[in-house]
């Protein structure tokens, strides 16, 4: 019986560490716990009654009352193997509590196929035409095919730490632009620089990730009803690399493929002739 309880601990031990040695320290507490509980509940249920006078041999009297520090021991459970449970149970609380959640990879494109080192993944959210995919921690490839922007689709490395989020183009052909929303949605003044065009940055290397900053949206719909706090809102959004090369061309382009915008961008004043030119503060 010994030998057998000490091959089944070593089995446990050795699953465990493997299990942790994998990068695996949520299945590692639940396999240790599991096993643990699985062992003690089979050995509670095959132990049998303990002896009496009918059963002991030459014994015609009820044995005499065992002392009161051994009295647990005949109890359901004693303390020892509840001590057990609850260590048991706190280590695999505190590993699930800690482990390593990931982090988020952003697309925006239509019947997306998109896959983490070379298995498919499905869509965490969708808003619109922008699907968010949770992805574990450190270095991963990760293939996007879009039927809309056609080609064989494409492959990515991506460096992922936990919390953070990456948005990741479609296409070769397609870069990525920050546009500041805080004028055209909510109506703040314009921006003080030399061109007051609402463009913040542009991202031409599209086999980059682009990290995604606090308060930044992948589509107009997700955009609140009133300003954030925090840093200015803005949003994210593929162009055409060529029209990417600039502010003024990469601002018609966002203007002009978000109708939106572009309606948006009248209110506050910027206007296909002289779209450096807008009001200081819109109507």
């Amino acid at each position: 019986m010994n030998f057998r309880r000490n091959n089944f601990l070593w089995f446990v031990f050795v699953t465990t560490v493997l299990l942790l040695r994998a990068g695996n320290p949520v299945g590692a507490g639940v396999f240790a716990t599991v096993a643990l509980a699985g062992r003690w509940a089979y050995f509670r249920l095959t132990q049998g009654p303990p002896p009496t006078s009918d059963t002991l041999l030459g014994a015609y009297e009820a044995p005499p009352p065992p002392p009161a520090e051994e009295s647990l021991k005949t109890q359901w459970i004693t303390k020892r193997e509840l001590g057990i449970l609850v260590a048991v149970a706190v280590v695999g609380g505190a590993l699930y509590l800690t482990r390593d959640k990931g982090g988020f990879i952003h697309v925006v494109g239509s019947n997306l196929l998109v896959s983490v080192d070379d298995e498919q993944v499905e869509p965490l959210h969708r808003v619109d035409r922008h699907l968010t995919y949770r992805i574990p921690s450190g270095a991963h490839r990760v293939g996007i095919y879009d039927p809309a922007v056609g080609g064989s689709g494409r492959r990515l490395q991506v460096e992922v730490r936990e919390g953070e989020a990456f948005m990741l183009s479609t296409s070769p052909d397609l870069c990525i632009v920050q546009v500041d929303m805080a004028t055209l949605k909510y109506g703040q003044p314009l921006r003080k620089d030399a061109v007051a065009l609402p463009v913040l940055a542009r991202f031409t290397e599209t086999l980059t990730p682009v990290r995604i900053p606090p308060n930044a949206f992948l589509d107009v719909a997700e955009l609140p009803g009133t300003r954030p706090e925090g840093p200015s809102p803005s949003l994210l959004t593929p162009i055409p690399c060529p029209q990417a090369q600039d502010d003024p061309s990469a601002w018609d382009a966002v203007r002009t493929s978000i109708p939106i915008i572009q309606v948006w961008a009248w209110r506050a004043g910027y206007t296909d002739a002289q779209p450096a030119q807008a009001r200081e503060t819109p109507p």
